[in-house]
């Protein structure tokens, strides 16, 4: 099994990684389809503006919390100097959107490259992994390649999400991207969750 962390090979799963993904929401059946990728943008830029506004919307209720604790007098300024910094914020918060729409439409190819048919109905419930009318039993696939996305909020806050999970079967390999399927994060993770006990059976490494 390959182990890619934000693109880079890595010879294993750190304890770190392992506490990370366990703590997926599991799911007895998990449903999902292959997006277009007119439609995967719409999505990743609309969870990304609501991102963004929570934190905006946050950030304004706080700081005139804080300018109204101030005294009366000085509310003119203090609720100004609120507003600005929420301007401010709002103008930061849209470059920042404009730059992540740019580094998606980069990498969109990439995500999309060796899914199944745009519309492919996919599940992950007990009997195995479901692509349209075809289902793969769990025993009958192995774990080709996982990538992972790191976040780091600080030096102790980080988390690892899997973005790409590559399934080998007896003929071929199956993509499932996080980015490109419904529900994507959820299946993926429910779909690690059910052969992840392959990986403890037999020794890590990169094949």
């Amino acid at each position: 099994m390959r182990v890619l962390i934000r693109d880079e090979l890595h010879d294993n799963l750190t304890p770190e990684v392992e506490r990370s993904v366990s703590s997926v929401r599991k799911t007895e059946r998990v449903e999902g389809a292959v997006l277009s990728p007119d439609d995967a943008t719409r999505f990743y830029l609309s969870q990304t503006k609501r991102i963004f506004m929570s934190l905006a919307a946050i950030v304004l209720v706080l700081s005139l919390g804080l300018a109204l604790l101030a005294d009366p007098h000085d509310w003119a300024i203090t609720i100004g100097c609120a507003i600005a910094t929420n301007v401010a914020l709002a103008l930061v918060f849209v470059i920042m959107l404009r730059r992540r729409g740019r580094i998606w439409n980069a990498t969109l190819s990439a995500h999309a490259s060796g899914l199944p048919p745009v519309g492919t109905a996919i599940v992950v419930d007990g009997p195995g992994l479901s692509l349209g009318g075809r289902t793969i039993p769990w025993s009958a696939l192995r774990i080709d390649q996982v990538d992972f996305n790191e976040v780091r909020g600080n030096r102790y806050a980080v988390a690892y999400f899997i973005e790409r999970l590559s399934l080998a079967t007896a003929t071929d390999v199956v993509v499932l991207d996080a980015a490109m399927i419904a529900k994507g994060r959820l299946l993926i993770g429910n779909a690690w969750v059910r052969l992840r006990p392959q990986l403890v059976a037999a020794p890590q490494g990169i094949s």
